[in-house]
């Protein structure tokens, strides 16, 4: 439904709600709504109502009411800037109460939650303005909070001293590389620094850089070792949390030089990591051959992806090798992925494969579809593309007859299906 048919009801429902009066006080039980509902009620009215001059009335109370600021005030905020422009603000009534009452809070404001604000309403102050609110800080307000660490270096210029302290921060803190692994047990729910971020905003030395891999080293053997002693049984909940730390970990040191580490320790520490994120990929301790075996191969091919071409064959031969049996025999739920994805890999990286091994594998998957090609049999395979195999097994030729194969279907196969 548009929101002009709303909008109006909406806005008297808003301020009979009070939902930015002080938490104890907002009304909701007053109308018999749940938290559930009244929050949700809320952000998505605020979010999508077309009434701008509504939103703008909103953003200048919250920011009035200065020290009283909090988390939900803040998200409030945010749902209200959906589709708000800076020519929004300056045109409005309410643009000087709003620019003096952003420029107490940043003279003034000492808990996260008001700095979030200012952060997201930064385009209506000026450079100068940000640095010296930015480097008024105090320390401890910073390090206390993991996203006012991974925020700030976003905005402060090259030669802020905060760039120092930031770093300082980083170096020390207990959000970095943080895996929830306790010494009575693990930790859900849990933030760490966005390291790769950061180190795209601000250059750390080769020492510190240095600092950055050990500290990383450490979180990623715990996590191993926690992989490593799963037990079948026991709930894999927590290990399914390590991923995004993993995912944080390969973005990082592929992203970043480290002058003190050696290629080889690199090259070990990398495999390392896509090891242990393939194991957490299906919600369990499993390399990527068990997700072949199960028949999870979209899962298996999602973490193949991720492995650099060098060390594809030589570590996951054995992997590849039943991938292309998967496309010999027909035998997977997921026969499409499989073939656009071997096919995809055999035209990339056909230097990186093993002739001796795979010229025999290849000439199977085409003579086992050219029945479906040349005529002879119907296409009833229920979990392929006809267009998508075409075009894979073009591919496959076109490597197989590099390789000195003979297909003399192939060879004179005209496509049908795909546009070259």
């Amino acid at each position: 439904m548009d929101a002009k048919f709303w909008n109006s009801d909406f806005t008297k429902f808003f301020d009979k709600l009070q939902p930015y009066a002080e938490n104890g006080t907002r009304k909701y039980d007053d109308l018999n709504y749940s938290h559930e509902n009244f929050y949700e009620l809320v952000t998505f009215g605020l979010t999508w109502t077309s009434d701008k001059d509504f939103k703008l009335r909103v953003i200048s109370e919250i920011l009035h009411t200065h020290e009283s600021i909090d988390n939900w005030k803040n998200l409030l905020i945010t749902k209200a800037l959906k589709s708000l422009t800076n020519e929004d603000f300056v045109a409005s009534k309410y643009y000087q109460d709003i620019y003096q009452d952003l420029l107490w809070l940043c003279q003034n404001g000492n808990i996260p939650a008001h700095i979030y604000v200012i952060l997201n309403l930064i385009t209506l102050l000026d450079t100068q303005t940000v640095q010296q609110c930015l480097e008024r800080l105090p320390e401890s307000l910073i390090k206390s909070d993991c996203t006012l660490i991974q925020a700030i270096p976003h905005y402060i210029k090259q030669d802020s001293n905060l760039v120092s302290v930031i770093k300082r921060i980083v170096l020390k803190s207990p959000f970095l590389w943080r895996n929830g692994i306790e010494k009575k047990g693990m930790t859900i729910g849990y933030s760490f620094i966005d390291i790769t971020g950061i180190s795209n905003q601000i250059d750390f030395t080769a020492t510190e850089m240095e600092v950055l891999w050990e500290k990383m080293k450490v979180s990623l053997y715990q996590i191993k070792e926690v992989c490593n002693n799963q037990r079948e049984e026991e709930s894999t909940f927590f290990i399914n949390h390590f991923a995004t730390l993993l995912d944080e970990m390969k973005s990082f040191i592929e992203s970043n030089t480290f002058k003190a580490i050696s290629p080889k320790e690199y090259d070990e520490i990398y495999n390392e990591i896509i090891s242990l994120r393939v194991s957490v990929a299906s919600n369990a301790c499993h390399s990527i051959y068990d997700l072949l075996i199960r028949d999870e191969t979209s899962d298996a091919i999602s973490m193949l992806v991720d492995i650099k071409p060098e060390i594809r064959f030589p570590k996951y031969q054995g992997e590849y090798i039943l991938l292309a049996n998967k496309l010999v025999l027909m035998k997977s739920q997921h026969l499409n992925s499989c073939m656009n994805h071997f096919s995809w890999i055999v035209d990339s990286y056909s230097e990186y494969i093993p002739q001796d091994i795979f010229k025999s594998l290849l000439e199977f998957i085409l003579i086992a579809y050219e029945p479906y090609f040349n005529g002879k049999q119907n296409w009833n395979l229920p979990f392929a593309k006809k267009e998508d195999f075409e075009s894979g097994l073009i591919k496959i030729y076109s490597v197989f007859k590099k390789w000195g194969g003979i297909n003399v279907f192939w060879q004179s196969y005209k496509p049908r299906f795909i546009n070259h």
